[in-house]
């Protein structure tokens, strides 16, 4: 009987533990049920990222699939358009090509076929006839602030006050701007206080050219009064023989400037249409080009290169002649 409160007392001990042991057993339980429902929770977030990744990349790929169509669609109507206005330029061309070949068939055909007198006269060769009421732009005294072209008042900008007028087509308000015209020769300078002179300049000019002008001249225009008119049906054609004229020719334009000063003075003066121009003048216009002419000593020295050449050495000789930036190179 002693020992009975011991033995109580230790069942209910073993009990108590019993049922401490099942309450954590039960907790365990729980947690890992909790762990095993966040897991799941946590694949099923995961698994909805990836649906909605895949929705966004493939409307990713359905948006840029869609864009590159729409682009080679746009490049294929571009190019389609591209070609059709290349075939209407070509057609436009061919159609113009065509017309003026057409033009100028009946326009040689007219002038071939059509008396000379008989042409109309066009409005440029009519007799001259006083304006019922004249027009004048007034004095020729505005200079340009820039360039100091002289301008009439009239042909300043529209946004230029007139008491500070700015001007356009001379120098683009200052964005032009070129050297100034170098000084006169004397020789020619002179030579322009000589009225015979200039009445004969075209005639000077002619006598000391480089080449000669090949053209179709229209005859229509210098029928009637009114000013001189030189029209040209056709292109225009600079004619450069070789240095040595042919033999038993008298040598002519740029072949004289091989020559002596005096002796092609002397052969100018004697050409037909040249038999009223000074000597005189000849000469010294003939100095001033050898002097400040970048062409006339040129010829000279391709002249004594060919004389040092043996004779059957000249065809085919060539001479290059470099001018300072912005001027052209000339062969001769």
């Amino acid at each position: 009987m002693e020992n009975e409160p011991i033995r109580n007392d230790l069942l209910h001990r073993q009990a108590q533990e019993a049922f401490h042991r099942e309450q954590i057993q039960q907790q365990l339980q729980q947690q890992e049920a909790e762990q095993i429902n966040r897991q799941a929770q946590e694949a099923q977030e995961a698994h909805q990222l990836q649906q909605q990744e895949a929705q966004e990349i493939n409307r990713q790929a359905q948006v840029a699939h869609q864009l590159q169509q729409q682009e080679a669609q746009r490049i294929q109507d571009r190019n389609q358009q591209v070609i059709r206005q290349q075939e209407h330029d070509r057609d436009h061309q061919l159609d113009q090509q065509e017309r003026c070949q057409q033009d100028e068939a009946e326009d040689d055909q007219d002038i071939d076929e059509a008396p000379a007198m008989n042409a109309p006269i066009p409005d440029g060769a009519q007799p001259y006839a006083e304006p019922i009421a004249r027009h004048t732009l007034g004095p020729l005294n505005v200079e340009c602030p820039n360039c100091h072209a002289m301008h009439f008042l009239c042909e300043k900008r529209t946004d230029s006050p007139q008491r500070n007028p700015r001007f356009g087509m001379c120098c683009l308000q200052g964005q032009i701007s070129l050297p100034p015209f170098p000084a006169w020769p004397p020789e020619l300078r002179q030579a322009y206080t000589d009225r015979t002179f200039i009445s004969k300049i075209r005639q000077y000019n002619s006598a000391l050219a480089f080449t000669s002008v090949g053209v179709n001249i229209e005859d229509r225009t210098l029928q009637g009064s009114g000013p001189n008119a030189f029209r040209i049906h056709g292109s225009l054609h600079h004619l450069m023989g070789s240095l040595i004229p042919p033999e038993g020719q008298q040598p002519s334009y740029a072949q004289l400037y091989v020559y002596d000063p005096e002796e092609a003075t002397n052969i100018r003066a004697t050409r037909p249409g040249n038999e009223g121009l000074d000597r005189r003048i000849l000469r010294e216009l003939h100095d001033m080009l050898y002097r400040c002419h970048p062409y006339a000593p040129l010829y000279k020295q391709a002249y004594q290169i060919m004389q040092e050449k043996p004779q059957e050495q000249h065809t085919g000789c060539s001479c290059t002649h470099s001018l300072p930036a912005g001027h052209r190179r000339s062969k001769i």
